[in-house]
Protein backbone atom coordinates (compact mmCIF):
# COMPACT_ATOMS: atom_id res chain seq x y z
CA UNK A 1 0.00 0.00 0.00
CA UNK A 2 1.68 3.45 -0.61
CA UNK A 3 1.83 6.19 1.33
CA UNK A 4 -0.52 8.05 -0.32
CA UNK A 5 -3.22 4.93 -0.54
CA UNK A 6 -2.46 5.07 3.64
CA UNK A 7 -2.99 8.54 3.96
CA UNK A 8 -6.21 8.80 2.02
CA UNK A 9 -7.62 5.44 4.30
CA UNK A 10 -6.46 7.34 7.56
CA UNK A 11 -8.10 11.07 6.33
CA UNK A 12 -11.29 8.46 5.57
CA UNK A 13 -11.11 6.77 8.79
CA UNK A 14 -10.77 10.19 11.03
CA UNK A 15 -13.69 11.46 9.14
CA UNK A 16 -15.58 8.60 10.24
CA UNK A 17 -14.51 8.86 13.63
CA UNK A 18 -12.61 5.75 13.99
CA UNK A 19 -8.94 7.08 14.33
CA UNK A 20 -7.11 10.38 15.65
CA UNK A 21 -4.11 11.12 13.99
CA UNK A 22 -1.52 13.52 16.44
CA UNK A 23 1.51 14.32 14.99
CA UNK A 24 4.37 12.42 17.39
CA UNK A 25 6.08 14.71 19.76
CA UNK A 26 9.56 14.07 19.60
CA UNK A 27 9.68 13.65 15.06
CA UNK A 28 7.56 16.09 13.28
CA UNK A 29 8.29 13.90 10.26
CA UNK A 30 5.88 11.27 11.79
CA UNK A 31 2.09 10.52 12.76
CA UNK A 32 0.93 9.39 15.47
CA UNK A 33 -2.68 6.93 14.72
CA UNK A 34 -4.77 6.08 17.44
CA UNK A 35 -8.65 4.11 17.59
CA UNK A 36 -11.29 6.54 18.81
CA UNK A 37 -13.87 4.47 21.51
CA UNK A 38 -15.81 4.68 17.83
CA UNK A 39 -13.12 2.85 16.29
CA UNK A 40 -12.53 0.24 18.84
CA UNK A 41 -16.65 -0.07 19.07
CA UNK A 42 -16.19 -0.97 15.15
CA UNK A 43 -13.66 -3.28 15.43
CA UNK A 44 -15.38 -5.12 18.73
CA UNK A 45 -18.47 -5.80 16.09
CA UNK A 46 -16.85 -6.93 13.22
CA UNK A 47 -14.76 -9.68 15.90
CA UNK A 48 -18.16 -10.70 16.62
CA UNK A 49 -19.58 -10.77 13.35
CA UNK A 50 -16.47 -12.80 12.44
CA UNK A 51 -16.98 -15.06 14.97
CA UNK A 52 -20.64 -15.58 14.25
CA UNK A 53 -19.49 -16.66 11.34
CA UNK A 54 -16.72 -18.99 11.45
CA UNK A 55 -16.28 -20.32 8.23
CA UNK A 56 -13.09 -22.58 8.67
CA UNK A 57 -10.65 -19.39 7.03
CA UNK A 58 -8.18 -20.52 10.00
CA UNK A 59 -8.78 -24.00 9.92
CA UNK A 60 -5.13 -25.55 9.73
CA UNK A 61 -3.04 -22.19 11.15
CA UNK A 62 -1.04 -22.84 13.82
CA UNK A 63 -2.52 -20.17 16.31
CA UNK A 64 0.18 -20.44 19.10
CA UNK A 65 2.42 -20.11 16.06
CA UNK A 66 0.57 -16.82 14.88
CA UNK A 67 0.59 -15.34 18.48
CA UNK A 68 3.99 -16.09 18.70
CA UNK A 69 4.66 -14.34 15.10
CA UNK A 70 2.19 -11.40 16.06
CA UNK A 71 4.21 -10.91 19.40
CA UNK A 72 7.09 -10.74 17.87
CA UNK A 73 6.03 -8.10 15.59
CA UNK A 74 4.95 -6.04 18.19
CA UNK A 75 8.28 -6.73 20.21
CA UNK A 76 10.11 -5.03 16.72
CA UNK A 77 7.44 -2.27 16.31
CA UNK A 78 7.98 -0.80 19.99
CA UNK A 79 11.87 -1.34 19.47
CA UNK A 80 11.83 0.73 16.17
CA UNK A 81 9.28 3.55 18.10
CA UNK A 82 11.48 3.51 21.36
CA UNK A 83 14.53 3.66 18.93
CA UNK A 84 13.03 6.86 17.57
CA UNK A 85 11.69 8.00 20.92
CA UNK A 86 15.47 8.20 22.08
CA UNK A 87 15.15 5.57 23.98
CA UNK A 88 12.69 6.90 26.46
CA UNK A 89 10.34 4.10 26.49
Amino acid sequence: MSRAAVTQRLAAFTALGWVEVRPYHSDGRTNLVSLTAAGADLITSAWQGLAASDDGADDGVDLVQLQRSLERVIGNVERHVSQLDGGRR
